[in-house]
C-alpha cells in the first residue's frame, strides 16, 4: 500500500512488537523500545517447565536449572523496560532447549489466539 506504510517517527496508532525471547525485543529493536509511545510487547517463550530442568544452556549460563534462569531473565526484563510505558505480555510456551518433542498445534493457536485478539481490540491498526 504505497503512501500509507508509516515511518517509525510518524506512527502513533498501537504498535504489536513479538519477541520469542525475554531479551530479543529490547536487543533487536531498540529504536522501538526508545519511542515515547507505548508499545505492546509479546514475549512467547516464557513458559516453565515442570518440573524444573537442568539444560546445558541453563548450566552453562551460570544457572541451576529452568526456574532459576527464566526468574533472573524475569526480573532483567523487568529492569530493561523500568520507565518505559511499554505494556509487556508473556506467553507460557516453552522455549525449545526445555521441549524434547515437536510443537504442537494447540502451542501455534494460542500465540495466534492471543494476536488475534490483540489485533480486534487495536485502536489504530496500520
Amino acid at each position: 500500500m504505497k503512501g500509507r506504510r508509516a515511518s517509525l517517527g510518524q506512527h502513533r496508532g498501537d504498535v504489536l512488537l513479538v519477541s520469542p525471547h525475554l531479551d530479543d525485543a529490547v536487543l533487536s529493536c531498540e529504536a522501538w523500545i526508545s519511542r515515547e509511545n507505548a508499545l505492546d510487547i509479546l514475549t512467547v517463550f516464557c513458559g516453565r517447565p515442570v518440573p524444573p530442568v537442568e539444560s546445558p544452556w541453563d548450566l552453562e549460563a551460570g544457572f541451576a536449572n529452568s526456574d532459576v534462569a527464566l526468574e533472573s531473565r524475569l526480573a532483567e526484563d523487568d529492569a530493561a523496560f523500568a520507565g518505559t510505558p511499554h505494556r509487556r505480555q508473556h506467553l507460557d510456551l516453552l522455549d525449545q532447549q526445555y521441549l524434547d518433542r515437536d510443537r504442537t498445534p494447540e502451542e501455534a493457536a494460542s500465540l495466534a489466539a492471543w494476536v488475534t485478539d490483540w489485533v480486534t481490540q487495536a485502536h489504530d491498526p496500520l
